[in-house]
């Protein structure tokens, strides 16, 4: 299984399959992301970190690497906007679809409003 020995080295394999699943987890919001620069945000970002872990997983042959925890902050940024971005769109949607009742028939004999007043200069 490549690189991978959670008995050994749990740490590393652990990373891998973190890069791994926040990669497709990504490129998955790409196609659910309303923007076009969320989208091509979310499958960039998304495609680098599988390739990372792929590479880390089964191409990697020792040496130093290093862990960046903190690179898991920017797919938490993205899914988070995603979804706001997503849900943003649909209330948009929601009330563009929106039609007002139309306005009561003036009964005979009713008192009427005043008519607003013009601001004239």
């Amino acid at each position: 299984m490549g690189n991978l020995d959670f008995t050994d080295n749990s740490t590393f394999s652990w990373y891998v399959v973190l890069l791994i699943g926040t990669g497709i987890a990504m490129c998955v919001l790409a196609g659910l992301a309303a923007k076009p620069s969320a989208k091509l945000l979310n499958l960039v970002f998304g495609i680098g970190f599988v390739g990372y872990g792929v590479y880390l997983g089964w191409m990697f042959h020792g040496g130093t690497y290093l862990i960046f925890f903190k690179a898991f902050i920017l797919p938490v940024v993205l899914i988070f906007s995603t979804v706001r971005g997503g849900l943003r769109t649909r209330r948009e949607a929601k009330g563009a679809q929106y039609v007002p009742a139309p306005s009561p028939t003036p009964v005979e004999g009713a008192p009427t409003p005043p008519p607003a007043e013009s601001a004239e200069a």
